[in-house]
């Protein structure tokens, strides 16, 4: 298939699932600022609130550029609707629908009709309510999240398993590995900034929040129980059977990587290397390891990778003609967009 065309399905890949995953680390912020229970918001307690969601995301120095303070309400419009910001809900769904727009050809009706009644929704939502009570937040999250999950149940009942659907998935998997790590290392850093605090009851309300940020709360419990931050962080990192945490988005975009390098043997052979070491450290054995070396490092080292592999796939199959060109590009996977 053309270039252009896969190139396009990736994106549409990566473009919805960070909508998806934006909409639900918003709406969960949300519900810890209305669980407080306040009436007046407190400018301080809203700042500590949602000032780590926006390093999350990689959208503080974005953000500080047209706000001068953090607020429920002005970070949540920023993330959700704010058409300036390349990385809001609003932005990453119009950038999918016009990739499906010109790549009619190789998907079906339905996950166009999806794309584009979700496109349209959001433009109809003006702004959020400017009191700052998340209520009509709340609303979008709810409709961006029912929105994404169909297209990805469209998307794997009625997509046939050829290149097309390859590329698609490839773009999920790894932006869905991608935001589950830059929360994860986020979070884990602002929660052990107060030693004496860690294993309190406001410390594990918030894990409690990292879990239900990637909807992994229920699955967590049946699996380990009670929270704790070590189980926590190694249920994200290495559980091979929850479809967000790294050992599984990896380990199946190495499988669909192989399936795409099955039908070119020549190409990617780089991008198969990487997500090959990945796979190999994202085992449960090497849990200790990972200790050693401290979360943050390894996840920082982790987004790294996932740079060079977005990078080594773009070259490798899309555009091959810059790696004899020499061609270098910058990255930040999660300010990285199709451009």
């Amino acid at each position: 298939m053309l270039s252009r065309v896969a190139y396009n399905l990736y994106w549409i890949g990566r473009y919805v699932a960070r909508a998806e995953d934006t909409s639900r680390v918003v709406q969960v912020a949300d519900q810890l600022s209305l669980g407080h229970g306040r009436g007046e918001p407190d400018a301080v307690t809203e700042a500590a609130e949602w000032s780590p969601l926006l390093n999350a995301l990689s959208d503080r120095e974005a953000y500080d550029e047209r706000h001068d303070r953090v607020t429920a309400g002005a970070a949540a419009h920023f993330l959700l609707l704010d058409p300036e910001n390349p990385n809001s809900v609003l932005s990453c769904v119009a950038a999918a629908r016009e990739n499906a727009r010109t790549v009619r050809e190789a998907i079906n009706r339905e996950l166009w009709e999806c794309l584009n009644q979700l496109h349209h929704h959001l433009r109809r939502v003006r702004r959020l309510d400017e009191s700052g009570s998340g209520a009509d937040a709340g609303l979008v999250c709810d409709a961006v999240r029912q929105a994404t999950l169909t297209f990805a149940g469209l998307a794997d009942g009625t997509f046939s398993r050829g290149e097309p659907h390859h590329h698609l998935t490839l773009g999920t998997l790894l932006e869905r590995a991608d935001k589950t790590s830059r929360l994860l290392d986020t979070k884990y850093f602002f929660l052990f900034r107060e030693p004496d605090q860690v294993n309190g009851p406001e410390d594990l309300v918030q894990w409690a929040a990292v879990l239900r940020s990637v909807s992994a709360l229920e699955m967590y419990r049946r699996r380990h129980g009670p929270i704790t931050p070590r189980r926590v962080v190694e249920f994200l990192l290495y559980d091979a059977d929850f479809p967000r945490s790294l050992a599984f988005c990896v380990n199946d975009a190495s499988r669909y990587f192989g399936k795409l390098q099955s039908l070119s043997p020549d190409r990617g052979r780089r991008a198969g290397n990487l997500l090959g070491g990945l796979c190999r450290e994202l085992r449960a054995e090497h849990a200790e390891a990972m200790r050693n070396e401290g979360v943050h490092a390894y996840l920082d080292r982790f987004q790294g990778t996932l740079n060079e592999i977005d990078e080594a796939v773009r070259v490798g199959y899309y555009f091959p003609e810059e790696a004899n060109a020499g061609a270098s590009v910058e990255l930040s996977t999660q300010t990285q967009s199709q451009g």
